[in-house]
């Protein structure tokens, strides 16, 4: 696995493949067509932020969860890369085609997280060392091995720092998307 500055070349294939699989899953389970779904990005909600925005987190030098939530019913979601680092927070995240709301990680680029590990029902499926992310072009990286997280499935997330701290006034945000039935949440 590697992190790579842009989306293009292999993490934009291996991001498209994510959402080909979603959209094969989530027709195939719900016996509907293409036309009656929706990819939009990965919101904070779906991973269980409430109230739209990515929430200030406590870090220790162990691991230290973020997140511990059940998929929505009729929903797949992939996590494929993650915003981390100072002043060009809402640049990255208007470049990506996020909310420009949007926060990152650190400030002014300092190596404060240095892994993220997901876990899909109780099974480590990802451990990213991502503290190189900051040195990226707009401090944004891109995976070549996006996760995808099934229907009613619980995901966990979890970060550790290189120093126990906490992230006030900084945020977080990760770059996915979502597959979903038309009607829930968007209607386009």
């Amino acid at each position: 696995m590697a992190f790579y500055p842009e989306l293009q070349g292999l993490p934009l294939e291996a991001r498209n493949l994510a959402v080909k699989e979603m959209l094969n899953r989530a027709t195939r389970e719900l016996n509907l067509s293409r036309d009656q779904l929706v990819v939009s990005p990965l919101r904070p909600t779906d991973l269980g932020n409430g109230g739209g925005t990515w929430e200030t987190i406590s870090v220790a030098t162990t691991m230290s969860e973020l997140h511990n939530v059940t998929v929505a019913d009729n929903t797949w979601l992939s996590v494929y890369g993650l915003f981390y680092g100072g002043n060009k927070a809402n640049e990255a995240s208007t470049a990506a085609g996020q909310d420009s709301t949007w926060r990152v990680f650190t400030e002014g680029g300092r190596e404060d997280i240095q892994r993220l590990r997901i876990t899909r029902m109780g099974s480590v499926s990802r451990d990213w060392t991502i503290n190189m992310i900051p040195f990226l072009k707009n401090k944004t990286g891109y995976a070549d091995d996006p996760i995808i997280v099934d229907q009613n499935t619980n995901i966990t997330t979890e970060l550790a720092a290189i120093t126990a701290s906490t992230l006030n006034g900084r945020s977080y945000a990760f770059l996915g998307d979502v597959v979903e039935k038309k009607g829930l949440v968007i209607n386009p």
